[in-house]
């Protein structure tokens, strides 16, 4: 039976909060904690659920547009 065999990566010996993927799954995590948060916000205020909703589109519409300023 043959054995698989791995290349060593030169980041293998590197800590796991070093490694570029942990940032990633940690900035995921918490735009999606922020968004549940936001979520859970809204559906608590009740009354005034469609203003927040409304505020808050037109907040992530601004930062997005202001962002994507000079993509070509």
């Amino acid at each position: 039976m043959r054995r698989a065999s791995y290349r060593h990566h030169g980041n293998c010996d590197r800590a796991i909060f070093g490694s570029p993927g942990f940032k990633f799954f940690l900035i995921c995590g918490l735009i999606l904690a922020v968004l549940y948060g936001l979520l859970y916000l809204i559906l608590q205020l009740e009354d005034y659920a469609l203003l927040a909703g409304a505020v808050l589109g037109f907040l992530t519409l601004a930062v997005v547009m202001f962002s994507t300023l000079r993509v070509e």
